[in-house]
C-alpha cells in the first residue's frame, strides 16, 4: 500500500486527511455534524474517508464529520 501511495505521489496524487482542520466544502464532504466540547466548532472532528487531490484539483473529497456548537437551551 505504501509503494502504491509513493507511485501515485510521483504522478501528482496526494491524500487529504483534514483531521482537526477548519471545514472547507471545496475539499471536504460533510456527512454529519456532532457536538464535542473538546473540539472547535466548524472544524473536522472525524475523517470517515480520506480524500485525494491530483495536481491541486480535487479527485475525491474527504468525507468527514464536522463539530458543531452545542445548542443553547433557553
Amino acid at each position: 500500500n505504501h509503494i502504491l501511495l509513493k507511485t501515485l505521489e510521483k504522478h501528482g496524487v496526494v491524500q487529504i486527511n483534514p483531521q482537526g482542520e477548519k471545514f472547507d466544502p471545496t475539499y471536504h464532504e460533510a456527512l454529519f455534524d456532532f457536538v464535542d466540547p473538546k473540539q472547535t466548532p466548524g472544524n473536522v472532528g472525524v475523517v470517515c474517508n480520506i480524500g485525494y487531490l491530483i495536481n491541486e484539483r480535487v479527485l475525491r473529497p474527504a468525507k468527514v464529520g464536522v463539530v458543531k456548537a452545542p445548542e443553547k437551551i433557553e
